[in-house]
């Protein structure tokens, strides 16, 4: 699956761009809202600080921005040097998920999000661009 993640300061939305059946599918997430969005009407889908596949991005954003930092270190993932960073977050249930990361330079190549040990979600990234918005947030 391919995404894009356009952020700010109060919102974050998450765009399918492939593969084509999904394609223009968005999740927005502000403040504790998260709206589902394909073609036109929008959902509401719950409380946007619960991890799921359609905030999961955002959600890894936060982490980095906001998160406690419970591990450092150097890994190599897939041949490529990385800076490992575990991080220890809150979602909206009060639940601790852990976010674990992989950095290679200022890139993400690939995170987890895992509750109690058990892995919630993988996300491996093909690419990533971060712009800044006109208003330099």
């Amino acid at each position: 699956m391919r995404c894009t993640c356009d952020r700010t300061k109060d919102t974050a939305t998450t765009t399918v761009m492939a593969p084509e059946e999904l394609a223009g599918l968005s999740a927005t997430v502000t403040g504790e809202k998260l709206l589902i969005q394909y073609d036109g009407p929008a959902l509401a889908a719950g409380v946007g600080d619960t991890v799921s596949p359609a905030n999961c991005i955002p959600y890894l954003l936060r982490a980095l921005a906001e998160g406690y930092v419970l591990e450092v270190g150097e890994e190599t993932l897939e041949d490529i040097p990385c800076l490992r960073l575990a991080l220890d977050t809150t979602d909206a249930d009060g639940e601790k998920v852990v976010c674990t990361v992989w950095l290679a330079e200022e890139d993400p190549v690939y995170a987890e999000l895992s509750r109690e040990g058990k892995l919630l979600l993988s996300v491996r990234f093909t690419a990533f661009q971060q712009t800044k918005s006109d208003g330099g947030e």
